[in-house]
């Protein structure tokens, strides 16, 4: 799906089918609706969409294929569905539907839908702790061979009789994440993605019986002896809630009685509606390999979890900063962290967080490191209003923070700065298009006029800063930061 490129004023995606072989295309279906996401079937025939309409675009709907008639139609003529229910793919034969549904469950499930009968008719896959991510297809397209979702990892299963080559690739691959890419034909010969928290993997081949083959790492020049252990821990929050939650150790760190006034980083993840896993983080494994512990919480909000505690997060922004304060006062309480050697840390939403933990908690932080973030809900929420759908987009993003004009500036750092106490470092490439650069701009303003903090401006990089130069100095500029302001580790890489 792309923009169709021959009128230079449309904002709605067309369908086309593109020749990879050529470079050729060709319009298969054109946008008629206010539509800026299509679902096709298996063999890429066009049966759902979803977008915005409204006077202010701001309003969500989803459009349905009648099997009988051709024509679309609003999801509300469809019995059980809704404008909360995923419909991830249909099949051939344009009669069903796959779609993720909650159905009175806590967690999504993978469920069909009849079309015809406008009904739900069957259920794929149901996991009681974890959501359904989307299902796994047969090599032709017309049945559904295993699911996805994600516990610590995120994890392929498959349905009973399909997948005995993945099955025996992963019993030879313990403590392993193994991610299916691609088989053959018949089955026989897959494609596979391999890492763990302390090996970067890479991409293999593999043959039932044979030795795996490996095509390519994913970090080449990283060295897995040098990386360090990740342990799955929860914490109990204030209000008693279980928050998820991984603790990367200092490459040092081989002991369980080591595990004692280290030094730490608290590393809240971006999104907010995402979610960190038990699997190589670059950012967690570089202050590992300097010596630093890492807390990485998936506080309530972050996906996978089910609708309680994903929705929690999305209705109060202000129960994600208690949670990841209450994960920092873990570490504390635990006799892991030394309280006087704690950094907060985060990336996009990740960096909106550190800096309301500094706001919040001035006492509790030695030093904050902001990428990328949001610093001004107003700001943000303006930005985003430039963009095609963006209002529609930014009002299910912030929700009850543009409300209230005192919540809001309660919890925009920017508004919070005076409140910052400890050294600040602020990062932000200036072509960023998720969090606008203005957001740094403002930040710094704001910051300038009382405690020191430092600034690094990337220009004509975006928000994931994809330059290499770029990505390598802001890993630099933060190991000199942490180091200068909770003194260098012992317990780094040799």
């Amino acid at each position: 799906m792309e923009f169709a490129g021959d009128d230079s004023n449309q904002i709605y995606p067309d369908v086309r089918k593109v020749n990879v072989a050529t470079g050729r295309d060709r319009v298969v279906h054109k946008n008629k609706f206010s539509i800026t996401d299509w679902v096709t079937t298996t063999d890429g025939q066009v049966i759902a969409g979803s977008g915005f309409t409204g006077s202010s675009g701001a309003t969500p709907q989803t459009i349905v294929r009648d099997p009988q008639s051709g024509e679309f139609e609003d999801i509300s003529k469809y019995k059980g569905l809704n404008l909360d229910v995923d419909i991830v793919a249909g099949f051939p034969d344009m009669t069903r539907l796959v779609v993720r549904a909650y159905r009175d469950q806590n967690t999504r499930g993978l469920h069909i839908y009849d079309l015809v009968e406008r009904a739900f008719t069957e259920t794929i896959f149901q996991n009681d702790t974890f959501d359904a991510r989307g299902p796994l297809f047969s090599s032709d397209g017309t049945k559904i061979v295993g699911a996805t979702y994600a516990s610590d990892v995120p994890v392929r299963t498959l349905l009973p009789g399909y997948g005995q080559v993945l099955l025996e690739a992963e019993s030879k691959l313990d403590g392993y994440a193994v991610q299916l890419i691609d088989q053959s034909k018949d089955g026989q010969i897959i494609l596979i993605r391999v890492s763990n928290p302390y090996d970067p993997g890479g991409l293999n081949v593999y043959q039932s019986g044979q030795p795996f083959s490996l095509l390519t790492l994913n970090y080449p020049g990283v060295d897995s002896q040098s990386l360090g252990n990740v342990v799955s821990v929860k914490y109990t929050t204030r209000d008693g809630s279980k928050i998820p939650a991984y603790v990367t150790l200092p490459t040092q760190v081989r002991d369980n009685s080591q595990i004692k006034d280290l030094p730490f980083i608290v590393l809240p993840h971006g999104g907010p509606y995402a979610r960190d896993f038990k699997t190589f983080d670059w950012m967690a494994q570089l202050f590992a390999a300097h010596g630093y512990g890492v807390l990485q919480m998936n506080f309530r909000g972050s996906t996978g979890y089910g609708e309680a505690f994903e929705r929690a997060g999305r209705e109060d922004w202000t129960l994600i900063q208690d949670d990841v304060e209450d994960g920092t006062r873990y570490l504390i309480e635990k006799g892991y962290a030394d309280p006087d050697r704690i950094c907060i840390a985060g990336w996009s939403f990740g960096g909106y967080a550190a800096l309301m933990g500094a706001a919040n908690d001035p006492e509790l932080y030695q030093c904050t490191i902001a990428v990328a973030a949001l610093t001004d809900v107003k700001s943000f929420y303006q930005d985003q209003q430039k963009f095609a759908f963006g209002r529609g987009s930014a009002r299910r993003f912030l929700g009850t923070m543009l409300e209230d004009n005192t919540l809001r500036r309660a919890n925009s750092p920017v508004d919070r700065a005076e409140d910052i106490k400890g050294p600040v470092l602020l990062a932000h490439g200036t072509l960023d298009s998720v969090v606008n650069y203005d957001q740094f701009i403002s930040m710094d303003r704001a910051l300038a006029g009382g405690r020191g903090h430092e600034r690094l401006s990337f220009e004509g990089d975006d928000h994931y800063l994809s330059i290499q130069r770029c990505r390598q100095e802001l890993a630099e500029a933060m190991i000199d930061f942490v180091e200068d302001n909770l003194g260098e580790s012992s317990l780094g890489a040799e």
